[in-house]
């Protein structure tokens, strides 16, 4: 099993700038809002922004997910790359057991 320490789940989700003002109906040449507050408070408090009626928490992470660009966030967050490295490495150890 393979754990992700929190928060760095949604700190990895919040690091495509592109695809987080995709998904909160951000104006491309504004900086996203909230950056000082921690990647979980910053979704939460983007959510509660969205008009009405409002995706779930749970649907915006999906959201989030969905959208990601893996190339663009292993440029951005080193312990991301890491984290994929090792996933991939105890994916092929499970695969072959």
């Amino acid at each position: 099993m393979i754990g992700v320490p929190d928060p760095h789940l949604e700190k990895w989700l919040v690091a495509d700038e592109d695809i987080l003002k995709g998904i909160f109906r951000l104006k491309g040449d504004k900086e996203v809002p909230y950056s000082k507050m921690s990647p979980k408070s910053q979704i939460r408090a983007l959510k509660e922004e969205l008009p009405l009626p409002q995706p779930s928490l749970f649907e915006v992470y999906i959201s989030l997910a969905n959208k990601l660009r893996l190339e663009v966030v292993q440029g951005i967050c080193k312990d991301f790359a890491r984290f994929q490295e090792d996933l991939i490495r105890v994916s092929k150890k499970v695969r072959n057991l």
